[in-house]
């Protein structure tokens, strides 16, 4: 007999989201007939990704990112403990340096992992044919065009082919993609978005550290240059008188009467 070959629209673009349709659709009578050894591996990169995207954020939440102010009137009294203060800023920009670095390890293993499921979901992409079982028989959908189509043959004067398996697939890969996309879209934005944040708040915070650090340690260079010009002018029989103007430190020697 006559007929034609009749072919399907279908939405099926992305394959992973169709092999997530096919799967969740296992207790109504659906399969994937012919399971690529990449898909396994994709999914192996996917939950290893979603894990390490978690470990980044616990990394993220355990960390103080607050930019530390240093007064700088805590330097100019007589009270500070220069020494001591010197050496927590130096402790302070060490430590946050390598916190720094092992943020910036993960995050990079965190990119080659996430190529890695880039690579592979692309070879995934070229899998020419998807065979699956359906409450209708086995079926089986051609990539075309860059997408998956269904394609069968009608014959003339016969009734057209039960296709509502199609349609009940077509809901499920919708389904699957506008929730992986808003689920991906969303972790990778807030990584990257949060990363950036934290590297700059400890790049900052390191900077800081340094600073207060060389501050402490001026301020350390003179007080000591104090003590020895008062003990110099007080053998000559001088009293010392110290102003500040500005940046600047003037002094005053005045002969005790």
């Amino acid at each position: 007999m006559s007929g034609r070959w009749e072919e399907q629209s279908t939405p099926f673009s992305c394959i992973i989201d169709l092999f997530e349709g096919i799967e969740n659709l296992s207790g109504r009578g659906f399969e994937l007939l012919n399971v690529p050894e990449d898909l396994k591996t994709l999914k192996r990169s996917e939950q290893k990704i979603a894990d390490m995207s978690r470990k980044i954020e616990e990394t993220l939440l355990s960390l103080d990112t607050e930019a530390i102010d240093i007064a700088s009137d805590i330097l100019d009294t007589s009270d500070t403990n220069l020494s001591e203060h010197k050496s927590q800023m130096e402790r302070l920009s060490s430590q946050t340096a390598i916190n720094l670095e092992n943020l910036q390890k993960q995050y990079s293993e965190y990119q080659i992992e996430e190529a890695k499921f880039e690579q592979t979901l692309k070879r995934l992409s070229k899998v020419s044919s998807v065979s699956i079982k359906t409450p209708h028989g086995d079926k089986s959908l051609e990539l075309k065009h860059g997408r998956y189509r269904y394609r069968h043959w009608v014959e003339d004067y016969q009734g057209g082919e039960d296709t509502r398996w199609l349609n009940t697939l077509s809901s499920s890969y919708s389904e699957v993609g506008e929730k992986r996309r808003k689920e991906l879209k969303k972790a990778r934005a807030s990584t990257s978005s949060e990363m950036n944040r934290v590297k700059i708040s400890l790049q900052n915070r390191v900077a800081s550290a340094k600073e207060a650090s060389a501050k402490a340690a001026n301020e350390e260079l003179r007080r000591k240059r104090d003590k020895e010009v008062m003990s110099i002018a007080k053998k000559g029989g001088f009293i010392v008188k110290r102003k500040k103007v500005g940046k600047k430190v003037q002094y005053a020697l005045l002969r005790r009467s």
